[in-house]
Formats: structure tokens, sequence, C-alpha cells
């Protein structure tokens, strides 16, 4: 009994931290209708890698 009420806890408290992250905190922002120089002029710089 105490492995599935700690199975029931971990699962809620899994529900709950992948759900916190999908509200929204404010209005859109609307799309501009020139979307490709609004980026122009900047950099992105992506470090991955496998390990």
């Amino acid at each position: 009994m105490k492995k599935v009420c700690t199975f029931i806890i971990i699962m809620l408290l899994a529900m709950v931290l992948s759900g916190s992250g999908c509200a929204e905190k404010g209005a859109s922002i609307p799309v501009s209708e020139n979307q490709e120089k609004e980026f122009t002029g900047r950099q992105i710089t992506v470090c991955s890698g496998a390990g």
C-alpha cells in the first residue's frame, strides 16, 4: 500500500510540474508581417553535444 501511495504522489507531482510550464503569463505578442527582417543582424550560439 505504501508503494501505491508513493507512486500516486510522484505521478501527481509530475503532472503538476509539467503543467505549470504551460500557463500563459502575459498577453501574446502579435506576429509581425515581416518576420525575416526582424532577426537580421542577430546571432545565435548553440552549444550541444552527446555524452
